[in-house]
Order: structure tokens, then sequence, then C-alpha cells
């Protein structure tokens, strides 16, 4: 199955509140192995190869990408709302 596609989507890649321990994180996101570490301020997201991937921060979620050109991240406008519980 090709993942050429999904390259440029958004996946998520570990709730912020893990990162607040600093240890690194090791995980795949279609099948590369990739490690996840840094802080909720200043989140790092590495492939296997040391190439440092792009990262957002939406949700209370980490989110990275291995395209160049990468799609952008669908909206949940409820997320806006005051009092709203990620889980």
């Amino acid at each position: 199955m090709s993942t050429a596609y999904a390259e440029n989507d958004w996946c998520v890649v570990g709730d912020i509140h893990q990162l607040r321990s600093g240890a690194p994180v090791q995980t795949a996101v279609l099948g590369r192995p990739i490690t996840v570490a840094g802080t909720p301020d200043a989140p790092v997201v590495t492939a296997d190869d040391g190439t440092s991937l792009p990262v957002l921060l939406r949700y209370d979620h980490l989110w990275t990408t291995f395209g160049a050109n990468p799609r952008p991240l669908f909206d949940i406008a409820e997320a806006a709302e005051n009092g709203r519980t990620f889980v």
C-alpha cells in the first residue's frame, strides 16, 4: 500500500501533556520510525535519519507530517469554545 498521498497530511503523534516528562518517545507514523521529544513549548519530532519534521500543536495534541507541502489541518470549530475538554 502506498503512503505517498498521506505524507502531506498531518498525523497526531501524541498528547502535549505527555511531553511534560521531557523523555524522548519512540513511535512510528505511516510505518516510519520517529522520535518525539521536547516540551509543550518546544516540541521536536525527528525522523529515524535525524531529519527534523514540522510540528503543529493543535487541540492539545502534537502533529507532524513528512510532506514538504502539507495540506491544512482540519478545523474543529467547537474546540475554540470556552470550557471544552479534549479527550
